[in-house]
């Protein structure tokens, strides 16, 4: 199971939050000072924190936990929404207009060239098994 940096979490959480002391930590996740003295000795925060601080405080968890994507679960929310929606409508426009995928992809890359390089380091990073089945469909 992954550990998640202790201090780094923390530090978001007091800035986000009006919980500021580690006392004031422990009592919200209804853990003892001790038990969370440890956890911050081993530099592992819960998942489960995070998710009460989360839910509480409307934050992304992701962000939370990682420091990436918006920090605001609402436009967390967002994000998945617009990408739900041009989903629904490149399959929309498939449907009608065979190729129109093919168009929204060409159109995609030749706006946004730094997709393409992006989509090759991604590439770079799979494992070699993985990363020669992808060459090999493609």
């Amino acid at each position: 199971m992954k550990k998640y940096n202790f201090d780094e979490i923390w530090t978001r959480v007091k800035g986000e939050t009006d919980i500021k002391k580690l006392k004031l930590l422990a009592g919200f996740v209804e853990v003892t000072p001790q038990s969370l003295s440890n956890r911050r000795k081993e530099n592992s925060f819960p998942v489960e924190w995070a998710y009460l601080i989360s839910k509480k405080y409307k934050i992304n968890i992701e962000w939370l936990m990682e420091g990436t994507g918006p920090k605001d679960l609402n436009q967390a929310r967002l994000d998945i929404d617009i990408l739900n929606m041009i989903e629904k409508w490149i399959k929309e426009e498939e449907k009608n207009n065979p190729g129109a995928t093919a168009w929204f992809s060409f159109d995609f890359r030749k706006k946004y060239p730094e997709f393409d390089r992006w989509e090759k380091r991604e590439e770079d990073n799979l494992p070699d098994n993985i990363s020669a089945q992808k060459k090999h469909i493609a």
